[in-house]
């Protein structure tokens, strides 16, 4: 019994104990940091991209190669290890507008661009050819802009 009672009562390790705790807890929040800095990292890339495709627009006055383009890069560009990809790169899903002659959008009219992307955060990754258990955290963007093309309206 007095083994016990000089056992609770000694410090020795103390420091060791209270040291390795902190440092496990600094590791844990230091890596659920990098596993989400990858998030805003994707939601500032989509941003960036949603920006070109509205300024495509804007310079073409409506839907034309270089808007595709600009769509078909962004799907590109996002398409990572944790993301597919836009959602949809279908011009109908991703500008809205009031188009006239087809695919155009007459001058000062207003459209906006949505696009959206899924991030999946990693949570385990099993080794084996099994699943890996992941977080989805859904992401969008959505901006205004307006035609800077007067289409002439046929007689």
């Amino acid at each position: 019994m007095r083994i016990l009672h000089c056992l609770r009562h000694d410090r020795r390790g103390d420091i060791f104990v209270s040291t390795l705790v902190s440092v496990l807890v600094f590791v844990v929040i230091l890596i659920t940091f990098v596993n989400l800095a990858g998030v805003f990292v994707t939601y500032q890339n989509l941003s960036y991209l949603t920006k070109n495709i509205a300024r495509s627009v804007e310079l073409a006055g409506g839907v034309d190669g270089s808007v595709e383009a600009a769509i078909s890069l962004a799907d590109a560009e996002l398409h990572t290890e944790f993301c597919d990809g836009l959602e949809s790169t279908d011009i109908g899903t991703i500008i809205d507008a009031t188009y006239i002659q087809g695919s155009h959008i007459q001058l000062r009219d207003s459209f906006t661009v949505r696009c959206s992307t899924v991030y999946r955060v990693p949570i385990i990754t099993p080794r084996m050819g099994l699943t890996p258990v992941t977080i989805d955290i859904p992401l969008a963007v959505s901006i205004d802009g307006m035609s800077e093309v007067y289409w002439k309206e046929d007689p």
